[in-house]
């Protein structure tokens, strides 16, 4: 083969193993080691490399756009882009915080993703691989980087090789840095970095026909919290500002899972079990000021002091995919998906109210009082949990060697119990209960023009279900009520075109797409008239459209141009 040549990059986009080029979806894949000689250290920094995604690191949540659909930062929100690590879902978004660590690739997928990824994927998906075990030999990896701001980042994974059969890898990464922007006020640095990672990976092999996959992953961030510099801060320089509250920023998250393998003659059976559980603390400066420097009374001072969010998800999916096509023309995909999540939210606002610089403490009478002098803000404690479960298939149809046709569809039922007490329960607290159930689906047809060149057009409905939110609005004296209790899902009609092409003897690949999208009931963030009750509210119709392109290509032995 010609040292020019791209390579060929296998994804699982459709729960199979695949040729990137072969797969009639808009996606975009790295391999591990291409991730980590470009330095990208985490999603948000994938981002920069790949069209039509945006990720942005929010308070408590990480906002994920593809493609312009995206979820914002309300705790109310579930994520329009959904996440797997080696297949197992992750619930969150703020799980795209997680340091990249010893992959083996990572894989984007633009557009609805719902018939083999489930409800909350109407933006696309992003699957991130690790590298598994080897029974073959021991070997391991170690590197330190050093640099400006004290920056110390080490990491190390090894392999061992327990028996003929068994096999452990392990693999960790520290990253420790100052921060990029001081708060002169309290002499506190911002923007800094403190956070560990780990995972333990367990292969079990004991025949050719069966595997076991074992994971433990835990991930811990404590840190001073991120540079929000207030509109009224005189300070100058783009890197300092004047705020009287600390800032801090803690998450733990851990993650168990076991993926059982067993291959039959006609298919392959897989069982994904994972137990997830996230814990948030934040305190920040809600104004981003600091009183002492502002004119008087020029913003009434306010402190998130703490703001937490503890989070566990249970998931079990189980799928067959097929090892010879059926009838000698069908490949197929079906399988099985369960999800429980439960999140305890608790939010306290301090408000100072007679401008002397300091929180003056309260009681709980004055809360229930509505004593005006009392300097609280807002205060929730919230528990949303969710359950959904949906059954699927997928089957792709060769018509002959140059024309295809895939067609999915997903059953999903999903119910919704909402737990939501604000300010300790003076108004009690208040119980909200919704479901639902869809039937969405995926048509596409494929045609290879020669061996290096394949175009496809598809059709896809996508959902999102609805939800309870945190905060709403309950009297309509000044304007009408804009969040209500509850939201309702969010429906996608999208119509994409793409073609995948090898060129030049495979010296130059290019991809692109084109895609349209139908919106009814649009889940937004919304602000209601109301103090206090901004929540998640819908659009009745949206349209999205537009393109992308990715190009790679050798201009000499040693020269490649990437083009996206």
């Amino acid at each position: 083969a010609s040292a020019q040549m791209l390579e060929e990059i296998i994804v699982t986009a459709q729960k199979r193993a695949q040729s990137l080029q072969d797969v009639p979806i808009s996606v975009s894949a790295m391999q591990g080691e291409k991730i980590q000689e470009a330095g990208i250290a985490n999603m948000a920094a994938l981002a920069d490399y790949v069209p039509n995604l945006h990720i942005a690191n929010a308070a408590v949540n990480t906002n994920i756009y593809m493609r312009g659909v995206g979820s914002g930062n309300n705790q109310g929100f579930e994520q329009s882009v959904g996440m797997y690590i080696d297949g197992i879902y992750m619930g969150r978004g703020r799980q795209y915080r997680n340091a990249f660590l010893d992959l083996e690739r990572v894989e984007v997928l633009r557009g609805p993703q719902g018939t083999l990824f489930g409800q909350n994927s109407t933006g696309g998906a992003i699957n991130v691989i690790t590298t598994a075990p080897s029974l073959d030999s021991s070997f391991g990896k170690a590197d330190l980087t050093l640099g400006d701001y004290g920056l110390v980042k080490a990491r190390a994974a090894y392999n061992l090789p327990l028996s003929d059969t068994l096999a452990v890898r392990a693999s960790v990464i520290s990253n420790k840095r100052d921060g990029f922007t001081d708060n002169l006020t309290l002499g506190q640095d911002l923007d800094d970095a403190n956070s560990m990672s780990a995972r333990v990976r367990v292969l079990y092999e004991p025949s050719d026909d069966f595997r076991a996959n074992f994971t433990a992953q835990y991930f811990d961030e404590d840190r001073n919290g991120a540079a929000q510099k207030g509109l009224l801060d005189p300070t100058p320089d783009a890197r300092e500002l004047r705020q009287d509250s600390r800032a801090d920023y803690e998450l733990t998250s851990e993650l168990y899972s076991a993926v059982l393998e067993c291959d039959f003659d006609a298919f392959t059976l897989k069982s994904l079990t994972s137990y997830q559980n996230d814990d948030v603390l934040i305190n920040r400066d809600n104004d981003r000021n600091d009183l002492a420097v502002l004119a008087p009374f020029a913003q009434l001072p306010s402190v998130y002091t703490p703001e937490t969010n503890k989070q566990t998800t249970i998931t079990q999916e189980i799928n067959l995919v097929s090892v010879d096509p059926l009838f000698g023309k069908l490949d197929w995909v079906a399988g099985l998906f369960y999800l429980d999540t439960e999140v305890e939210i608790s939010i306290l606002e301090l408000l100072d109210f007679n401008f002397n610089g300091t929180f003056d403490p309260f009681t709980l009478d004055q809360v229930f009082s509505y004593d005006d002098s009392a300097e609280i803000g807002f205060i929730s404690d919230s528990k949303p949990e969710r359950d959904s479960t949906s059954v699927y298939g997928q089957g792709t149809w060769h018509f002959n060697e140059e024309w295809r046709a895939v067609f999915g569809m997903r059953y999903t039922e999903d119910e919704v119990y909402s737990e939501v007490t604000n300010f300790y329960g003076r108004s009690g607290t208040d119980i909200i209960e919704m479901s639902s159930e869809k039937v969405t689906g995926r048509l596409v047809v494929e045609h290879d023009f020669n061996e290096s060149t394949m175009a496809y057009g598809s059709y896809t409905r996508g959902f999102k279900p609805g939800g309870s939110n945190l905060t709403y609005g309950l009297e309509s004296d000044v304007a009408p009520v804009v969040v209500l209790p509850t939201f309702d899902e969010e429906i996608v009609d999208a119509y994409e075109i793409g073609l995948k092409t090898d060129l030049a003897d495979g010296r130059v690949r290019m991809n692109t797409a084109a895609f349209y999208y139908n919106y009814e009931g649009l889940q937004y963030q919304a602000t209601d008239p109301e103090v206090f009750q901004g929540g998640v509210g819908n659009i009745p119709k949206s349209e999205i459209f537009g393109a992308e392109l990715e190009l790679s290509a050798f201009l000499s032995e040693s020269l490649i141009l990437d083009v996206r």
